[in-house]
């Protein structure tokens, strides 16, 4: 996984303490990291990008605190 965030944003804060105990998280600030933002076309902060190789499609792109919250619930439950 993959999380874009921008620093000072509650969203973002807010995730990233959601994210904490997954360990294969990937924490990208788009402020120091602009051209891997540009590479994933990601615009809107937070966004978590889910997989598993190089091939992303919209289903594994989570966009905002309720839509990564919303994943993150399903994901539990299928556990």
């Amino acid at each position: 996984m993959i999380l874009f965030y921008k620093k000072n944003s509650k969203e973002s804060e807010e995730v990233i303490e959601i994210l904490k105990d997954f360990e294969n998280v990937k924490y990208v600030d788009v402020e120091q990291n602009k051209s891997l933002a540009e590479e994933y076309s990601v615009k809107v902060f937070p966004t978590l990008i889910v997989s598993t190789d190089d091939d992303i499609s919209e289903e594994n792109i989570f966009v905002g605190l309720k839509e990564i919250e919303n994943f993150l619930e399903v994901e539990e439950e299928d556990f």
